[in-house]
Formats: C-alpha cells, sequence, structure tokens
C-alpha cells in the first residue's frame, strides 16, 4: 500500500518532532544560573521547501526591564545563544552565513571578525552543539563547538553585532520574538 502525504503537512510534522527532540537533549547543567527566554528553529527557503538547519535557544543571567530586541541585545549580562545543529552541515557555508550577518548587524573590524570565525569547523554534523556565549565581567564574547571553546574576541560593541545576527532588526521577527519570549516559534 503507498501512503501520499501533503508537503505543507510533512514540513510542519518534522518541524514539531526536531523542536520536541532538540528541546529533550539540552541537558540541564547548560543552563545553570541562567533564565531560559526563548527557543526557536532557525528556517532556510529554497523555493517552496522549507529546510530546518538548527534549534535555538537563547539565556540570560538576568531580564532586561523590558523584553524588547534592543534589550536583549543591550542588555550587559552574562548570555548565550545554545544552536543544536539539525542537519549535516559545512563550515564554510556556517562561516559565510555567521559573516554576512555579523556585517548586516554593523560590524566592520576584520581582524576581530576573522578570530571569530576561525573556530567554525569544516563539517558540523546533525546533534553537535554550538554555544555563543558572552561574559559581561570580561567583555568576551566565545564561540564553541560541543562544549570545546573554539575563538574568543573582547568588545561590548562585539556582543552587541553577535546579539543582532538573531536579534537585529533584519532577523526574521518571528525567530528573534521567539528568543525573547514574546511568542514561540
Amino acid at each position: 500500500m503507498v501512503y501520499a502525504i501533503d508537503l505543507p503537512v510533512f514540513a510542519a510534522l518534522a518541524a514539531a518532532t526536531a523542536a520536541f527532540v532538540a528541546s529533550v537533549v539540552f541537558t540541564p547543567s547548560e543552563s545553570r544560573g541562567m533564565v531560559r527566554t526563548g527557543e526557536g528553529i532557525k528556517v532556510m527557503r529554497v523555493g517552496s521547501l522549507e529546510l530546518h538547519l538548527y534549534f535555538l535557544r537563547h539565556e540570560m543571567r538576568r531580564l532586561p526591564p523590558v523584553r524588547s530586541r534592543d534589550a536583549f541585545i543591550d542588555a550587559d549580562v552574562d548570555k548565550r545563544f545554545v544552536l543544536r545543529m539539525l542537519r549535516d552541515a559545512d563550515g564554510d557555508l556556517l562561516r559565510e552565513a555567521f559573516r554576512d550577518a555579523l556585517l548586516k548587524s554593523g560590524w566592520d573590524d576584520a581582524a576581530r571578525l576573522r578570530v571569530f570565525l576561525s573556530a567554525v569547523r569544516e563539517r558540523l554534523k546533525a546533534g553537535a552543539y554550538v554555544s555563543i556565549t558572552y561574559d559581561a565581567t570580561r567583555k568576551v564574547t566565545t564561540l564553541a563547538f560541543d562544549d570545546t571553546p573554539g575563538a574568543s574576541v573582547e568588545g561590548y560593541a562585539f556582543m552587541r553585532a553577535v546579539w543582532g545576527m538573531w536579534l537585529g532588526k533584519d532577523e526574521a521577527p518571528a525567530l528573534a520574538d521567539a528568543l525573547t519570549g514574546k511568542t514561540a516559534a
């Protein structure tokens, strides 16, 4: 017997399954002392096809007084993005996506950008973790893979550009709202 399934229905089921699986596999130790503000799935659209790239969670030591994108970007507190890859990804594509997003966020220091992107592995397997952590005391943003530190860049301005990658005005509104806890993605 052959079954047919509508592509949008299949895509919705796949997204729901991916979100559930990703939320179950995050370990509690990753969130120690942090407030989870929101989570969502980064989606890339190719024609009518939606590709779910990674599950993304945002955490902060302290919430800002206002739940807005700008307040989350500007908050000078310990905070972190944790990505769980939902599919294999080429390192060059991830580097290019991060570089383009940082440039779009207004970052133009090529030397620090090179340092940050040098940590991206050649290949990320589905299930791999990527974390981007800001240490407010030291004013350092660190990119790590599967809990292995990769590269750190100093500066509050750099952190703002990194947080702007997902929360900036040009980012997908549904994902940014989900990460700030305004809505569910």
